[in-house]
């Protein structure tokens, strides 16, 4: 479980496998319990856990866990909220290392107060913190993989779609627009390798994907101040 995890987090960058109705069941679960309860860090889940694009397709493990983590909270079930962030506490080191953010103590002191709305807080600030990994990686290969970048960078929509969007539509759609915007660009900066016959070779841009990739960490945290990254 954690090997796999902390694969489709950073390393691997892949995605989660689940079964479909399980996942279907955990996204009404959480979305009964967005509806019952006033934290902002819920509503900013809400927006696209019911509206993604690609509703039958794979969850990546972070955001299962943040499911999870949300049921739990509202269970009381403090053990499991433990475990969930245990998961994560590699990396939670590698953010630290490669983007210079620590959110350790952080999460560590929320959990012991036993403060449900700050831990949720505080594990949408690591979705978006993975997901800028998922872009300085990308970056880093300098593009030179288009299968493996476009799984990242796959991975980093997801994130936006099921987690962070909500909260970004409800307060300022036309940054919304902006993202969803910049997520076309930087698929499209990742070029064609001409896989297929009507889709001609264009090569990738580098520069373009790290200006789009910008932009969309940049719009995410005007909304989402509290953001250390």
């Amino acid at each position: 479980m954690k090997g796999s995890f902390s694969g489709a987090m950073g390393g691997e960058g892949g995605v989660g496998e689940g079964k479909p109705g399980r996942r279907l069941f955990g996204r009404f679960v959480l979305m009964l319990f967005v509806l019952s309860v006033g934290w902002e860090v819920f509503a900013q889940t809400s927006g696209d856990l019911m509206h993604r694009r690609n509703s039958a397709g794979p969850q990546g493990p972070l955001i299962q866990l943040f499911q999870k983590a949300v049921v739990a909270t509202k269970e009381g079930d403090w053990k499991t909220i433990e475990e969930q962030v245990q998961q994560i506490s590699g990396r939670l080191g590698e953010y630290k290392k490669n983007l210079g953010i620590d959110l350790t103590s952080t999460i560590q002191k929320a959990v012991a107060a036993k403060n449900g709305g700050e831990v949720l807080k505080y594990l949408a600030e690591v979705v978006y913190l993975d997901m800028r990994m998922q872009f300085k990686m990308i970056i880093a290969s300098k593009l030179d993989d288009f299968l493996n970048a476009k799984e990242r960078l796959d991975l980093a929509r997801e994130y936006y779609d099921v987690i962070l969007s909500g909260n970004v539509k409800r307060k300022a759609p036309n940054r919304h627009e902006k993202i969803e915007s910049s997520f076309l660009v930087a698929q499209g900066a990742l070029g064609n390798p001409g896989f297929y016959v009507d889709l001609p070779f264009s090569p990738p841009n580098v520069r373009g994907f790290e200006a789009a990739s910008k932009t969309i960490e940049t719009e995410i945290a005007a909304i989402y101040t509290y953001f250390k990254g």
